[in-house]
């Protein structure tokens, strides 16, 4: 078993690995590498100004986030420690297609911060989740106008049947602590499940928490709504900002998949679908989601001065 570990984290990386390399050769194989190119090489610099700082904001409602989970769980980290390891995580996930990632990363570092394992590794699971509840809640609502623009196409019921199982997956977790499931709970791993699910849901009835949470998170979202309409902006695109809300709140809960490297392939094909029934071209869609993803690499390498500074010790695969 201890050597079987290893291997399946390899086998799984590699299918990621393969996943995002087989859609973007797919993409660039249907489409107009020139017209790409010359999309990507005319984008007027001027408006990422407004990309970076809007993902400057998402860092610190990210870090925010966090910090708020991490005192549900009462404990207590400093915002400057928080935002650090936010960053290391940031660099792990977008730079570092590894077994080691951003998560793992924070947890570990968390730990050396002082606090204990298992508070470490619930803080960033909670988080996780949380953010992903809030963005379950803007692509529920979501899916009525995504109907009207793609209509009942394979990629429409791809994402509402994506949106359900999340919310059996939200339903599961939140009341998983329950008389039914007592007599498993001296198990290791359901006992850890246990007080996650006993933490998810006091955040949940904590209204002062809840709402903290709920918005960092909706600020995490339109952030990254508002960096892929800024980018669109740039590419002389003429798609309105609730039209980019509509496509990137689904292409958002697809990416939040883990399957693979950092969401590359995946996002395109489905900003690539999505836009195209909103009537972008394939070749823009494709082109904003290829910077989309170079803004999320270039922001986060001050990541590797923290880590760096950290003093460069890692988790063991």
């Amino acid at each position: 078993m201890a050597t079987r570990k290893p291997i399946l984290k390899r086998v799984f990386l590699f299918a990621k690995i393969v996943l995002s390399a087989s859609l973007l050769f797919f993409l660039v194989t249907q489409l107009d590498t020139e017209i790409i190119r010359d999309l990507i090489l005319t984008a007027d610099p001027v408006w990422f100004v407004l990309v970076f700082a809007l993902y400057f904001a998402q860092i610190l409602a990210a870090t925010k986030r966090w910090s708020h989970v991490i005192e549900s769980l009462r404990h207590h980290i400093s915002f400057g420690t928080a935002f650090r390891l936010t960053m290391v995580g940031q660099f792990f996930n977008q730079c570092l297609p590894s077994n080691i990632g951003g998560d793992a990363m924070r947890m570990y570092y968390l730990r050396n911060a002082g606090i204990d394992t298992p508070v470490a590794i619930s803080s960033v699971l909670l988080d996780r989740i949380m953010g992903l509840v809030v963005l379950i809640v803007l692509a529920t609502v979501s899916l009525p106008f995504l109907a009207n623009h793609i209509g009942q196409s394979i990629a429409f019921v791809g994402v509402a049947t994506l949106v359900g199982l999340c919310w059996g997956g939200v339903l599961i977790l939140l009341f998983f602590d329950n008389p039914l499931t007592q007599r498993f709970r001296g198990h290791k791993v359901l006992g850890f499940l246990f007080g996650l699910s006993k933490s998810a849901r006091e955040i949940v009835l904590h209204p002062g928490i809840a709402s903290r949470i709920f918005l960092s998170s909706l600020v995490i979202h339109l952030c990254s709504v508002g960096i892929a309409w800024a980018i669109d902006k740039s590419l002389a695109g003429e798609t309105s900002f609730g039209l980019y809300l509509i496509a990137m709140v689904p292409t958002l809960l697809v990416v939040s998949i883990p399957v693979s490297i950092a969401g590359w392939g995946v996002r395109e094909q489905a900003l690539v679908i999505i836009l195209g029934g909103m009537g972008v071209t394939s070749a823009h869609a494709f082109s904003v989601s290829i910077l989309f993803g170079a803004v999320l690499i270039v922001g986060s390498i001050p990541g590797v001065i923290f880590w760096l500074r950290s003093g460069r010790r890692t988790a063991q695969d």
